[in-house]
């Protein structure tokens, strides 16, 4: 499995790459995108019935607690993915926790949509603010009670 630290990739998309605007062009166009994701998640999941009262065709508020703990079962699902390392039943080309993740990451955006949440710029701007944390540094993560996981 290969990773990428949290300095490298916030480098990557925050790096000037030649487009005009350099990187807060691209900062900005991840942010766009991942804004309009999750609003299109979110009406497919309206238009699916998953807001709405399926007996009187009315919308209803959907629980906010019941919410995380559906995006916490997709992770219960990607982690029994890992230890058996099985393939997804319903698309058997990818990886059982491939899935279930892309199912949490659905489920998160469909949130973020429903309650009109700037989600892709919160992840612009954590992604830069923890590219220059103290206790993300190697040197700090090596100390007595730094960060190991």
């Amino acid at each position: 499995m290969k990773i990428m630290s949290e300095v490298v990739l916030a480098k990557s998309y925050l790096k000037d790459d030649g487009r005009k605007g350099g990187w807060a062009w691209r900062r900005s166009e991840c942010k766009y995108y991942l804004n309009y994701l999750s609003a299109e998640i979110h009406r497919a999941a309206v238009n699916s019935g998953w807001w709405t009262d399926l007996k009187t065709g009315e919308p209803v508020d959907r629980n906010e607690g019941e919410l995380i703990a559906l995006m916490h079962s997709e992770l219960s699902e990607a982690l029994e993915g890992v230890r058996k390392g099985s393939k997804d039943k319903h698309l058997p080309h990818r990886d059982t926790v491939e899935v279930e993740l892309a199912d949490c990451i659905i489920r998160i955006l469909d949130y973020c949509g429903a309650q009109g949440m700037d989600i892709g710029g919160a992840i612009i701007e954590k992604i830069a603010y923890n590219a220059d944390r103290e206790d993300h540094k190697v040197e700090n993560r090596k100390k007595e009670g730094g960060k190991k996981i």
